[in-house]
């Protein structure tokens, strides 16, 4: 029997939590442990399916290994108590604009939703980063264009995307896309 104030831990599955329930830091931190439970449990059942079929079981083994690694994400999501940093456009004032970052053609850009931003960008949707490596220099390409990249920190949950046939990937976007909620970390690059 469970008789301290801490919760009880049980493993817990990953697509059985709602990330914006407010939690007290003890909360979080048996959820953490339990997402950590139900990984190194489906780690097993990966190893114990192969042992038992070699690789005639593959399918099982290849659920269980993915099934864990979200619950890994999760768990760091968890010791997070549910906050991720994200970046974020701010326009030169400091004003979180609102565009959402996406992976094009010609790498990393820009999308801005916002009627007002596109029309401040010349009418166009798309505001493209540069492709240099020195953090510099993508900061001046991006102020030169009225912006700075920054990090907001918000609540996040796991998503997953399919790059088809067996690849899953797992990561950790927005629980809210609107951002009623979210806290500034900071509007530009951090300077060395």
């Amino acid at each position: 029997m469970h008789t301290d104030s801490t919760p009880e831990v049980q493993p817990v599955s990953p697509d059985r939590i709602f990330w914006s329930a407010d939690r007290t830091p003890e909360e979080w931190a048996a959820l953490a442990e339990g997402l950590r439970m139900a990984a190194r449990g489906r780690h097993a059942a990966a190893r114990e399916s192969f042992d038992r079929c070699d690789t005639d079981g593959f399918l099982s083994q290849w659920a269980a290994t993915s099934t864990a690694e979200k619950a890994e994400l999760a768990a760091q999501l968890a010791d997070a108590q549910g906050l991720w940093d994200f970046p974020a456009l701010f326009n030169l004032a400091g004003e979180l604009v609102s565009a959402r970052e996406v992976q094009g053609r010609y790498g990393w850009s820009w999308v801005l939703d916002d009627e007002k931003h596109i029309a401040a960008n010349g009418g166009s949707r798309w505001v493209n980063t540069s492709r240099s490596s020195n953090e510099a220099t993508q900061a001046a390409y991006l102020r030169r264009k009225g912006y700075t990249q920054g990090v907001i920190r918000a609540r996040g949950r796991v998503k997953a995307t399919s790059g088809g046939g067996f690849s899953v990937h797992y990561w950790i976007g927005l629980v809210d896309p609107e951002l009623t909620s979210y806290e500034v970390v900071r509007t530009a690059p951090e300077q060395a």
